[in-house]
């Protein structure tokens, strides 16, 4: 270990220090516009950074809450539903499917194979309001006029299913025009219309095959909240404030003018 001298003071010696890391004929003096936008860039991005983080861990309370949702036991009403809180929630009600208000809906992707989500309309026993059922995927037939619907039970049943809200709008295919019974995206409120009576704002994706239709895939995964990705964002925001500090301590070390 480096001993000060008798009559050197630690001041003396932390400058000393300093300057013994100051590269060799250069002195430090940063420039005014250039420590300007180096605070901007390291303020900006260590905001941005905390913005990641604080939406890490909103997506974190959320997947808890998720979680606990599908342990919990399966709702018999749906006429308070709590959306979006209670998106996924289980439930499990009796009623009927009718059979006269089915459509399929297009361009639906089941293990890189294409297909269709088969939706019929549920009237629940106990007279809530009638909302649509995803009652699964079917793979598309090789000759697009083949498409069916497949059969809806008449009888009285116990519906199975999760809660969710259809995916917004997307881009239609020119190619394949919207039919009474093809459809490629799911309105609610268009469909109503159609119906001719509103619709509940949710969809319900069956889980179970109490329909009798085991033909149908129902292999709903869970959301994927990127909880992950945002962290990783954060991390690398975080990052260039650092660099942008660094950069601008190494090139305020300048040559002195002659």
């Amino acid at each position: 270990m480096t001993k000060m001298r008798t009559n050197e003071t630690p001041h003396d010696h932390a400058h000393s220090v300093v300057a013994s890391l100051r590269p060799r004929g250069r002195v430090f003096a940063p420039k005014v516009w250039f420590t300007l936008l180096a605070l901007a860039i390291a303020v900006g991005t260590a905001l941005l950074s905390r913005w990641q983080f604080a939406r890490a861990d909103e997506k974190t309370a959320l997947q808890t809450q998720l979680e606990a949702l599908q342990k919990a036991p399966p709702l018999a009403s749906v006429s308070k539903l709590n959306l979006p809180a209670q998106r996924y929630v289980q439930v499990q009600i009796a009623g009927s499917y009718d059979a006269a208000k089915t459509i399929l809906h297009d361009n639906q992707i089941q293990a890189g194979k294409a297909g269709l989500h088969a939706y019929a309309l549920f009237r629940p026993a106990n007279g809530e309001s009638a909302f649509l059922v995803n009652r699964g995927w079917l793979a598309l037939p090789t000759d697009r006029r083949l498409i069916a619907a497949p059969a809806i039970p008449a009888a009285k049943l116990v519906l199975q299913g999760r809660v969710n809200v259809p995916a917004a709008r997307t881009k239609r295919l020119a190619e394949n025009a919207d039919t009474a019974m093809l459809v490629q995206t799911i309105d609610l409120a268009e469909l109503g219309a159609r119906f001719g009576e509103p619709l509940a704002p949710f969809i319900v994706e069956q889980t179970t095959a109490t329909d009798g239709d085991s033909a149908l895939v129902r292999s709903w995964t869970p959301p994927n909240l990127k909880i992950t990705t945002h962290r990783m964002y954060a991390g690398q925001w975080l990052c260039f404030s650092a660099l942008s500090i660094t950069l601008w301590l190494v090139l305020s070390f300048r040559k002195p003018k002659p």
